[in-house]
This record gives structure tokens, C-alpha cells and sequence, in this order.
């Protein structure tokens, strides 16, 4: 992967971190035009709700919880702040965007917030009381319909089949709902995982659908849903054997990319062998086909005719029968992360369910997927899923053939699947008419990038897989396609950028935020629900040698309560025509923040916002602001619901376009992090951010190059490296 323009590195020191002169108190909030709802309506039906749990004995000490339902154009936090500040109102939940759920401890908290729903005064309280739409307990039949995108798969189970009940948070409590479970349910086979602070618990009920409204009646119990598991698929067909010269000799004194393989194994007599870092297996060696994970290897290794360039490690999880539960693979990626994170930070998983994501809220599936992710720094890279029955059309797009989970996940690079090649059904470069669509949860690009994953051609009246190639387990050239063998070719080009820069950036969020944002420098394309940001190239020598660009790369942290300011970022001499800036102007930011299952509508808890601009005359210019946030276009979305959920997502790319614009020769980046308001932790939050100015016609990096000791006070010097990568 060597490259003649590599990028440029922004310093970062404690000293760009500074108090953040706006922080919201909690001003004067404009009223609702709809008014105060029916504030003793409120407060009955409060009583009544409580009354309705605590009629039970297995609610006896458990908190009953309510939900607050905000208007439909009242969803920013500052027009609330005032009414739960005043009640003592704390979020613990969420079942869509505009409804809360909060937790009444006891009786007396229950007639301090009614006393305040009925006669509390103020202009601020009564202010707020306007944008919310109504407060009402949390019954059984809100439940069951929480439970009915599942009811279908609840009808179909087996006897001995288990199921997730989902719980509400209660810091003591879930012990006492096993008890309800074990005496009032019969319920069998029990285990409680806490999936980072989101709990869950396994069992096997019998006959439960008529069992469902009993179930409901518990304080604890949020909803139902079957069982999640992985899976994958696969379109198998075997050609001629491979020659042993296909595959490149190891250089044992040479350092490799690493890149981790988490799928069912790798066949022992593989030729890929040659370059296996590790191995590392969840069951034995009986219980294995390992052909999938072969394939998928393959294609990581892959190099124009050649196979070889990537260390990996053969990570087994999922056995001959192709499916493990959610709560298995989150077990053994656990154990297998805490043994192997440090040395290998990038992780294909060309796994997945058949589940659509949902738009608005996320699955506990990704969940586990942004928890690992966070806890380990690493990076996963996980397919979009393939939809069966294949679209008619590449571009038609339906529920059922949204990106399925865990694919939402927000801290992993999804990846879809484009055709390789032209047929008589596809031209080349457009979706494959399996692969799944965005958008998914919080309305975000997913998925982020594509590759090449196959396509179909039509013969006798009949369509047909076109597969992409690999490497078989009897050492043959095979062919398959899915987006499974999409994903390895982004895997791969991740395992290079990190391991290209390593050596001054260890998190693999840099890897991720150079991938995506040149990606979308070569696509030069707004982010779209089937590509993502951009087609990855196959031929990944290269890939940052873009002369006409100049790029930044900037790594740093930041802390709640304050703001970074980078000062005196240069810009490019040839950026200028007649002193005045004409060119394109882009801005990747990657980072990594806490999640919360129980709020699955307010997934992620922090906002960094980005402001590239200057100061005239006192005053902050921007160039680049939330308002130029790349974003897809979504119809029946509305811009307000869009930019509140949409904002929250970790991954965001900017551009902005100058023409004969007056701007200074050097200017300023500030970053301003942003929190939920449940959310209570002040930790630092570490960032990653790709900028580049961009000109159609001159080179934008020799210009850089001839100037680079004019800016040592902003550049590092590890930047002279790049040019010898």
C-alpha cells in the first residue's frame, strides 16, 4: 500500500482543550402551541397504575414504571429540561423517539409527582409542561404490542425453543423476576445476561402465547421476542484445484496488516495456512464446516491472482449447524477479544440474522456489537445481509430488505455488495440484487461502504449467481457471492490503513475514518442507501494517491463541559485564485461513545459536533457546520426528526463547496461534544478526524510538501514519514 500523497498530521495537545463558554442551563423554553394537557387526567392515571401493579405480590418493592410522551415537534432536549427537573422526573427507558419511560420507587414519589403535575406553577415549568403530550402508566397491553413484531416467530416455537424476555432497568430487581418466572410461570432453563447494563433473560416457557398477558402483569418485564441468532449463507460452487504457487511466501522477518476472521473456521489443509497468525476455536473439530469461513479468508488474502499480505487469525465461533444465539456470540467474543485485542484490531464477521433493522430504534444484537467494540477499541466489519426472495429491481427497496441485524450496529464499517462485472441482468457497479438497503436505525448510512459481492445473470427464463472468486477447502478456485465476501475486502483494506499508520495512531477509528473518507474522494457521490459513502476499490494499491486533495489527519479527546480548538490548520496556497478560495472542503469525524440498550430510540450518548471556520472582527465564521452534515435523503422524513436523530451518530462526514469564497490562509477546528440527557458520565471521549481541501485541477499536496517547515508548529513531524510508506 504505498502511496506517493500521503496525508499530513494535525498536533493535538491538552492545551486546544478548552471550558465551553456555551453550555445550555436551561433557559426560558418557548411554549407549545397546543397548550397543557389534562394535568389531573395525568395524575389519575398515574394512581390507577400503580394501583394495577402493586395489586401483585411480585411487585411488592419493585419500582412501576410510566411513560412520558413528548410532542411530535418537541423532541430537543432543552424544551423538557424544565419539567423533569422540577418533578424529579429521571428517564430510565425509551419506546420510540417522543415516548420516555421513567420508574416510581414507592408511594410517596408517586404523590410528590402528582401534587406537581396538578398544581405546579412557574412560567419555565409550565413552559416545558407544553411539549409534553401526555403521562400514562406502562401497561400490560403496551407490552404485548412491543412484543408483536416478534408474535409471528413467537407462534412458531418449538417446545424446547427458548425466548428473551427484555427487562426495564432496576438495579436489584432482576433476581426477584427470575423467582416470578420459576413460581408463576414455569419457566425453565433461566440465565440473565447483562449485555452492558441492558438485561435479558433466557428462558423456555411453555404454551406462552396464552401465558403472555400473565407474564406482562410483572413491573420488570418490557416485552418478548424469540430467541436472535447468527447465521450465514452461501451459494457454493467449486471449479478446478488451485496451483500451490497461488498462494505468496511469508516473509517470517517482515511485519504483516493483521486482520481477525470470526467465522466457522478455517479447513486445516488450507494453502492459506501459509499466512495464519493464530488460531483460536469455540467447539471441536467434529463440529465444524469450516467452507464459509475458508471462502471468506479468501477473499481477505486476496491480491489480484495471488492470495497472501495479511496475517490473520482463524477465529471458529459458529459450528457445523451455522447458527449461534446472541448471547453465545457475545460470550465467546468476549473471551476471544480479552486474549487477542491488543495485537489484532480489525475483525471481519460475515455473520448476521435475517432480522431487518428498524429505523428508529436499535437491535439488542448491535448492541453487543458497539459494547465489544467500545470495551476493546477494535474495529468490526460485518456484512449488510442478504435478502431473500432477490429484488426484481437493484434499486427497489422495501422493510424486508433493510440491512438486517446486528448490520446497524454504529461502531462497526457495514458493508453491501455491488456487481463485479456486466451480465445480461446487471451492469457492472450496481446493487447486487441481494444485498440489503439502508437506511437503518437513527436514520444513519448503512451500509457505510460496498464491494464487490457478485451478482446473477438469466438463463433459460431463470436468474442465475455470478459469483466473486476464492479459495476453496480442498484448496480449489471456488465461487460464491453474498455480501459475506464483500465485507473481506474492506476488512482487508482496513487491516492496511492501520497497520500502515499504527505507529502514531493506535486506535483503528483512524483506519475507519481514512477508509470512508477516501472512499467518498473518489466516489465523489452524496451517501446513498444501497453504496453507502462509495464503492471500495478491489485493487487497493494506491488508494490514497490523490494529488488534487491535501489531507489532515487529526487525533485527540475531549472531555464533557468543554471544547478543542485547533488553531492555524493551514490552507494550501493553491486553494487561492486571487486571493480568494475556490474548491471543496471535507471533514470525516469517527468516534466511539457509550450506548444505551434501554433507551434503543436515544441509542448513543454523545454528540461531537465539528466547526471549521475563523474569527473577523470578534466574530466566529464558520465553513463547515452541522448544516453541511452529508446526510441521506430519506422522503416522508422530516429535515426536524432527521437532524435530532441523525446528529447522534458517531460516524459523520461534511463537505462544503467555495467558490471565490474570503477566507484566511489558516484556520480553526473546533469540536463541541454534546450529551444525553441521562446520560450522567464525564469521561473523555477520544476522536478521530480526516481533513482534506480538494481542487479539480491542481496538486493540492506537492504544494504542502514544498511548504511543510513553515508549519512545524501544527504539523507533526512524523508527517515526513508518509512520504516513505
Amino acid at each position: 500500500m504505498n502511496s506517493d500523497c500521503c496525508p499530513f498530521i494535525l498536533r493535538f495537545s491538552r492545551s486546544m482543550q478548552r471550558q465551553n463558554p456555551r453550555i445550555v442551563r436551561g433557559g426560558m423554553p418557548k411554549p407549545s402551541p397546543f397548550g397543557l394537557p389534562d394535568r389531573k387526567v395525568m395524575a389519575a392515571e398515574l394512581t390507577k397504575g400503580f394501583g394495577f401493579y402493586r395489586k401483585f405480590e411480585y411487585n411488592f418493592g419493585l419500582p412501576v414504571f410510566n411513560t412520558l410522551t413528548l410532542r411530535d415537534f418537541s423532541l430537543s432536549k432543552s424544551l423538557r429540561y424544565h419539567f423533569l427537573s422540577t418533578t424529579g422526573i429521571r428517564p430510565t427507558a425509551s419506546l420510540e423517539i417522543n415516548r420516555l419511560v421513567f420508574a416510581l420507587s414507592d408511594s410517596e414519589a408517586l404523590n410528590r409527582l402528582n401534587n406537581q403535575l396538578v398544581y405546579g406553577q412557574g412560567r419555565n415549568f409550565l413552559s416545558s409542561m407544553s411539549h409534553i403530550e401526555g403521562i400514562a402508566p406502562l401497561l400490560p397491553s403496551v407490552k404485548i404490542e412491543l412484543s408483536s413484531p416478534f408474535e409471528c416467530g413467537l407462534s412458531d416455537l418449538k417446545p424446547d425453543e427458548n425466548v428473551y424476555i427484555h427487562t426495564l432497568p432496576c438495579a436489584d430487581g432482576h433476581d426477584m423476576l427470575v423467582g416470578f418466572l420459576k413460581e408463576n410461570m414455569a419457566a425453565k432453563n433461566l440465565k440473565i445476561h447483562d449485555l452492558g447494563g441492558y438485561t435479558i433473560i433466557q428462558t423456555q416457557i411453555d404454551d406462552l402465547k396464552s401465558r403472555l398477558d400473565t407474564l406482562t402483569t410483572h413491573s420488570l418485564v418490557r416485552s418478548v421476542s424469540p430467541v436472535s441468532t447468527f447465521i450465514f449463507r452461501e451459494n457454493y460452487v467449486r471449479h478446478g484445484d488451485l496451483p500451490l504457487e497461488c498462494i505468496s511466501v511469508r516473509d517470517t522477518e517482515k511485519s504483516y496488516p493483521r486482520a481477525a476472521v470470526v467465522d466457522s473456521g478455517i479447513a486445516d489443509f488450507s494453502y492459506l495456512k501459509e499466512w495464519e497468525l493464530d488460531s483460536f476455536s469455540f467447539f471441536n473439530r467434529s463440529d465444524r464446516n469450516p467452507k464459509h469461513g475458508t471462502f471468506v479468508a479468501g477473499r481477505l488474502l486476496n491480491e489480484g491472482e495471488t492470495f497472501g499480505g495479511i496475517l490473520y487469525l482463524n477465529a471458529g465461533i459458529l459450528p457445523s449447524e451455522g447458527s449461534i444465539t446472541l448471547d453465545e456470540f457475545h460470550d465467546r467474543m468476549d473471551i476471544l477479544l480479552k486474549k487477542f485485542h491488543k495485537t489484532v484490531k480489525i475483525y471481519n464477521i460475515s455473520l448476521g440474522s435475517d432480522i431487518p433493522a428498524d429505523t428508529e430504534s436499535f437491535s439488542a444484537a448491535a448492541h453487543v456489537l458497539d459494547i465489544l467494540q467500545e470495551k476493546y477499541d477494535v474495529l468490526f466489519v460485518v456484512s449488510a445481509g442478504n435478502y431473500e426472495p432477490l429484488r426484481s429491481d437493484p434499486f427497489s427497496v422495501s422493510e424486508g430488505s433493510r440491512v438486517a441485524s446486528p448490520a446497524e450496529s454504529i461502531h462497526a464499517l457495514t458493508v453491501g455488495s455491488v456487481t463485479h462485472k456486466e451480465t445480461n441482468v446487471q451492469s457492472i457497479h450496481t446493487p447486487s440484487l441481494f444485498t440489503r438497503h439502508g437506511p437503518a436505525a437513527g436514520y444513519s448510512v448503512k451500509p457505510d461502504v460496498c464491494a464487490y459481492g457478485g451478482t446473477h445473470e438469466k438463463r433459460m427464463g431463470r436468474l442465475y449467481p455470478v459469483g466473486v472468486f476464492s479459495i476453496g477447502t480442498r484448496n480449489e478456485l471456488a465461487e460464491d457471492s453474498g455480501t459475506s465476501h464483500a465485507a473481506p475486502r474492506v476488512s482487508a483494506l482496513a487491516a492496511k490503513l492501520y497497520h500502515k499508520y499504527s505507529h502514531f495512531f493506535q486506535s483503528p477509528d483512524m483506519a475507519k475514518a481514512i477508509l470512508l473518507h477516501y472512499t467518498r474522494l473518489r466516489n465523489r457521490t452524496s451517501p446513498d442507501i444501497f453504496t453507502g459513502y462509495g464503492i471500495v476499490p478491489d485493487d487497493h494499491e494506491g488508494f490514497e494517491d490523490m494529488p488534487n486533495s491535501l489531507v489532515y489527519l487529526h487525533e485527540g479527546t475531549v472531555r464533557h463541559g468543554n471544547i478543542i480548538e485547533i488553531e492555524g490548520i493551514p490552507v494550501p496556497a493553491g486553494f487561492f485564485e486571487k486571493h480568494k478560495a475556490t474548491g471543496s472542503i471535507e471533514l470525516t469525524l469517527v468516534y466511539k461513545t457509550k450506548t444505551n440498550m434501554n433507551f434503543p430510540h436515544f441509542y448513543s450518548c454523545t454528540n461531537l459536533e465539528p466547526s471549521l471556520g475563523f474569527h473577523r472582527n470578534g466574530e466566529w465564521k464558520s465553513i463547515i457546520t452541522s448544516k453541511n452534515l452529508l446526510a441521506p435523503d430519506l422522503p416522508g422524513i422530516s429535515r426536524q426528526k432527521l437532524r435530532e436523530t441523525f446528529k447522534w451518530q458517531p460516524v459523520k462526514l461534511y463537505q462544503t463547496k467555495l467558490t471565490s469564497a474570503r477566507i484566511p490562509s489558516k484556520l480553526t477546528l473546533r469540536i463541541t461534544p454534546y450529551k444525553r440527557d441521562f446520560y450522567t458520565e464525564n469521561t473523555d471521549i477520544r476522536y478521530c478526524i480526516v481533513l482534506s481541501f480538494s481542487h479539480e485541477s491542481k496538486n493540492m499536496f506537492s504544494e504542502m510538501l514544498e511548504k511543510y517547515g513553515e508549519y512545524d508548529g501544527i504539523l507533526e513531524p512524523a508527517s515526513k514519514m508518509w512520504k516513505t510508506c
